[in-house]
């Protein structure tokens, strides 16, 4: 599953991520041609691929290495500084009411910059706030042979759903076993 996910970040023109998923794992977020078995490996390791990490109240450490790339970019609630070694820009965003970043309003910006293809690798609350808000066309999903119990977190962060009416459905695209892992394509309708 980690070399496939290689592949989505060679086709994307930007990666989206959230605080968290910085704050616990320090990723790099690049496309690691190593890792990837496509044709043009080290062409797509190499093009210039903004990671947006998504801040609002700069929880993040000055000193995470995603930080050190002058491409990346660290966007944040209005009136925030970050002290440190950072090489990466700082950009200002709309914040909503429960203080997170206003996702419709960074999608536009994306959009503008003619980002065609954004991939959020991310953690549940993030991931869980797209699908809420019906701002995702596809969602990939790992499952790994492992179990990890009732207080494993979530997969998706979202509101308690009381009634069938207020699910939330996907056409399945696309199954497949990748390596142990088996990774589940879906649309939402």
């Amino acid at each position: 599953a980690r070399m496939d996910v290689q592949k989505l970040r060679a086709r994307s023109s930007v990666i989206v991520t959230g605080v968290q998923t910085i704050i616990e794992d320090d990723p790099l977020m690049t496309v690691r041609a190593n890792e990837i078995e496509i044709e043009h490996a080290g062409l797509s390791a190499n093009r210039k691929r903004p990671v947006y990490i998504l801040d609002p109240n700069l929880r993040v450490s000055p000193h995470a290495r995603v930080l050190q790339d002058p491409n990346n970019v660290l966007v944040c609630g209005s009136g925030k500084s970050l002290g440190g070694p950072v090489k990466a820009r700082i950009i200002e965003s709309k914040t909503t009411q429960d203080d997170r970043i206003d996702l419709l309003e960074l999608l536009t910006f994306l959009a503008k910059e003619q980002c065609n293809e954004v991939l959020f690798e991310c953690g549940g609350v993030l991931a869980g706030s797209l699908v809420h808000q019906g701002l995702c066309d596809e969602l990939v999903i790992y499952i790994a042979p492992k179990m990890m119990g009732s207080s494993a977190r979530s997969l998706l962060s979202m509101p308690e759903i009381d009634t069938m009416s207020g699910l939330f459905n996907v056409n399945v695209t696309d199954i497949r076993v990748i390596g142990d892992d088996i990774r589940v394509t879906s649309d939402p309708i």
